[in-house]
């Protein structure tokens, strides 16, 4: 993903979740789920690709509800997502 200026773009969060590891794995693989939690608040998250094999990716946009501003976001999987990597 790239910025603004052309120059390729790095996001990175982290944090405690109580839950267990399938829980966590469904909610990166499943479109559904993917939207309800990872827009920021007050924006809302549309799918338009959704391909978890290795090698897929998704594409997706944020948009805010009483603005015309848009952002896009994807990324690609590079290796198997099992439930085992979310420990």
């Amino acid at each position: 993903m790239t910025n603004a200026s052309g120059k390729n773009r790095t996001d990175s969060a982290s944090g405690v979740i109580k839950a267990s590891p399938q829980t966590i794995y469904k909610a990166f693989v499943d479109p559904g789920a993917l939207v309800s939690w990872l827009p920021p608040k007050g924006m809302k998250g549309h799918i338009y690709e959704f391909d978890t094999r290795v090698g897929g990716a998704y594409r997706m946009s944020l948009t805010r509800p009483r603005s015309m501003l848009m952002s896009s976001k994807g990324d690609s999987w590079s290796s198997p997502q099992t439930s085992e990597l979310c420990r």
